[in-house]
């Protein structure tokens, strides 16, 4: 399904429409300028009515959807939502799922950095709990441009748990959408030690990205070489809180520390894999009145 644009002159933005099964998208929506932030070029806005079903995938103490230390987050303002193997992809904005959305100078931007510097005593959000990457200025810079999940910080060999119930991915698993051909399965496991998981009938997949170590339920660990370990086709993650595997740093990512990085994906009109915000997703007008795309997806847990 391809996505068409309309161009809103007043409004000063390109807003993307879909039209998807089951879904509706959103009239043009413009930001408010606020300090460094400025206008989004484009907009995604979906109108989904998926309930919660996800518990969070960690469980230390203090670990919550708001509670947890939040070091990078879904990135808003992304050109196009549709899932890719590609590199990131960039548009020199980073837009919170509150629709604040903040500039990357062009100092900021480059291999490493790409984050947009925030006005002094700026609340990132009310949803969760922004700490930033310690190296590069903690609280002060948001993290970052094209990301297209949420790191957590977490030490390495921390417990990860399935956040629902669901079924192992492999390639051939995506065939007759998107990200059919793709080959994300074997590259997300051999480049990150990355599980995805499917999850119906609510039609979302779960990613764990980083792991250290993956349960052998889930993964061929036959190779001694974990670059090459291989996920079980069909197999079932029985429940919610299920063990998936340990968080660590397999990929080599020491300048932004030890973290789980964790997407959702959305299958719109039975075809298109696009990223979706499990805190939900929430626009401004320029009346500062807010519109929810889609509501949260976390069941509180």
């Amino acid at each position: 399904m391809a996505h068409h644009f309309e161009r809103s002159d007043d409004l000063g933005l390109w807003a993307i429409f879909s039209a998807q099964t089951g879904q509706s998208a959103s009239t043009p929506i413009s930001i408010p300028k606020t300090g460094n932030q400025g206008y989004i070029k484009t907009s995604y806005c979906p109108v989904v009515t998926t309930q919660p079903f996800l518990d969070f995938p960690i469980k230390v103490a203090g670990a919550s959807p708001s509670g947890a230390p939040v070091t990078a987050i879904l990135d808003h303002a992304r050109p196009n939502q549709l899932v890719s193997t590609g590199p990131y992809n960039k548009d020199h904005y980073v837009r919170t799922a509150q629709g604040a959305t903040y500039v990357v100078l062009p100092g900021d931007r480059g291999l490493g950095r790409d984050y947009a510097a925030l006005p002094a005593h700026t609340v990132v959000s009310t949803l969760f709990n922004y700490q930033g990457v310690t190296s590069q200025g903690g609280k002060a810079n948001l993290q970052y441009d094209g990301h297209p999940g949420y790191d957590y910080g977490y030490p390495q060999d921390t417990d990860v748990y399935a956040a629902a119930p669901g079924t192992v991915m492999t390639d051939d698993d995506f065939s007759g959408t998107s990200l059919a051909g793709s080959g994300i399965a074997t590259d997300y496991m051999s480049k990150y030690h990355a599980l995805i998981l499917r999850h119906d009938p609510q039609g979302y997949c779960t990613i764990y990205m980083h792991l250290h170590d993956i349960d052998s339920a889930y993964v061929d660990r036959s190779n001694p070489d974990p670059a090459a370990w291989k996920p079980i086709k069909g197999a079932v993650v029985s429940s919610r809180g299920a063990h998936l595997g340990l968080s660590g740093n397999y990929d080599t990512i020491s300048a932004v520390g030890y973290h789980l990085h964790f997407e959702v994906w959305r299958l719109d009109g039975g075809s298109d894999w696009n990223y979706s915000d499990p805190y939900g997703f929430y626009v401004s007008n320029p009346d500062n009145t807010v519109v929810r795309c889609y509501p949260p997806l976390w069941t509180g847990n």
